[in-house]
């Protein structure tokens, strides 16, 4: 039988009792809620995971929407960096992620023709959760995201590599990401290459703050 935890945050580990199978944070997106509903019919695990919330979430989502980038026009100055990306490290797309409060926006997104999806798809909601870098090397192994529609279905995400990118007052509000249709590793000077490509959106990303000289 399976016993399901409904929250409308993300709950820690050690509240959810030992015969509590799966857990659901809700808003969820329709298609988080119908992968769910057939794991739990079929009596299997469901390998989707929604990122936790940050700790200072209400925080992190004010620095976000202080620097009124959300919902902007393309700009030549990031999509420079995401179609760098994209050479330096082979992979077929490469993204400028936003983390709002119940969606992924992109402010660039060579190789996807997507501008936002929910955030409970986001590889990136879980990259925002620590400073470093984050690497999923097959997404298919892994019981986070195998059942994620962008791994499941189109863009059919193999790899991903993540660097945070913090706005003020340290908030990690995004992510320089590329992704890739198959497996992949990064060696320590490719990540430092993410990381310094990282740096330099972050410098954008200030300068587009409000009051900032463009």
């Amino acid at each position: 039988m399976t016993v399901a935890y409904v929250s409308t945050i993300t709950p820690p580990r050690y509240e959810i009792r030992p015969e509590i199978t799966d857990w659901l944070v809700w808003p969820a997106s329709e298609s988080h809620l119908r992968t769910k509903l057939r794991a739990w019919l079929f009596r299997r695990a469901c390998r989707w995971q929604a990122a936790a919330l940050p700790a200072s979430e209400s925080e992190r989502l004010v620095a976000l929407w202080n620097l009124g980038i959300l919902d902007s026009e393309p700009e030549a100055r990031f999509d420079r960096l995401t179609e760098v990306a994209c050479t330096t490290f082979d992979v077929p797309a490469a993204l400028v992620s936003l983390v709002d409060a119940e969606r992924q926006w992109f402010k660039s997104h060579p190789g996807l023709d997507l501008v936002e999806s929910h955030r409970d798809m986001s590889f990136c909601a879980h990259a925002i959760l620590d400073d470093g870098v984050f690497v999923v090397t097959d997404a298919l192994r892994d019981d986070r995201f195998a059942d994620n529609p962008a791994v499941a279905g189109d863009p059919r995400v193999r790899f991903y590599a993540g660097v945070p990118l913090a706005a003020s007052g340290g908030h990690r509000v995004g992510t320089l990401c590329i992704m890739d249709h198959r497996p992949r590793l990064l060696n320590e000077p490719q990540l430092e290459r993410l990381r310094e490509l990282g740096r330099m959106v972050e410098a954008e990303l200030e300068a587009t703050a409000p009051g900032d000289d463009q």
